[in-house]
């Protein structure tokens, strides 16, 4: 068995040697395009079904870079983790896009469920037209076809309505006017003190109902010393003779 010899290098000073050296020297110097590879490795390949994502090694060997420098740069930047950063975002883009079809798809059903409501509905208020023109010209109805169209129609409404989705309930009207005495508690001072006046002249202070806001005080510095919070005695029911 012949022994394996290894390729003679060439001697120093001759045209081979310093054309060897040449070749290394150029390839320390070759600019590598990092981005790509590092796209390569961290985003991966489109595939035929979705991405494949290759090695170091494949990624190395793919761009003619050697091993040991791309595990540098690689360490370097943290590829790794960009790489599991990048692949769950594909994963939620992918889950997204599905809830976006799911939606359409059910948005696709409702519309054909509300179609079939609306013309099964149709169908049978046309049949009991017909029903109520032969009873009208003395011709007896059916109890059962009456009682099928009936169930029938309450099943298309229910299909209608589930279609269209849950209606929201109308909301309880707010009242136009608030409470007198509501009104003044929120009232700057000064209207307070002109509607006070007003209701003075007019004998309509002593219907106000009692609040827990003392409004006497506001009254009487306006001239209404008389517009006072009324005693259980001008209330007191006194009996007809």
């Amino acid at each position: 068995m012949s022994a394996v010899t290894a390729p003679e290098f060439p001697r120093p000073g001759t045209a081979e040697h310093s054309a060897l050296m040449a070749t290394f020297a150029r390839r320390r110097r070759r600019p590598y395009d990092w981005p790509s590879i590092r796209a390569r490795f961290v985003e991966g390949v489109p595939a035929d079904e979705g991405y494949s994502w290759p090695t170091l090694e494949q990624v190395a060997d793919h761009f003619g870079v050697s091993l040991h420098r791309v595990k540098d740069v690689c360490a370097k930047e943290r590829w790794v983790e960009q790489r599991a950063g990048w692949q769950a975002e594909l994963h939620r883009q992918r889950r997204t896009k599905r809830a976006e079809q799911l939606v359409e798809r059910a948005a696709a059903i409702d519309d054909l469920a509300s179609q079939t409501a609306v013309i099964g509905l149709a169908l049978c208020g046309r049949r009991l037209t017909e029903l109520t023109a032969a009873a009208t010209s003395g011709r007896a109805s059916d109890a059962r076809e009456l009682g099928a169209l009936a169930k029938a129609v309450e099943g298309f409404h229910r299909v209608g309505v589930a279609a269209c989705g849950p209606q929201e309930p109308p909301a309880s009207p707010t009242p136009a006017v608030s409470p007198i005495a509501e009104a003044l508690r929120r009232d700057d001072p000064e209207r307070l003190a002109n509607v006070l006046s007003l209701l003075v002249e007019v004998g309509a202070y002593d219907d106000l109902p009692r609040t827990s806001v003392d409004l006497s005080p506001v009254a009487a510095s306006h001239g209404a010393e008389h517009a006072q919070p009324p005693t259980e005695s001008r209330h007191e029911h006194v009996p007809r003779s």
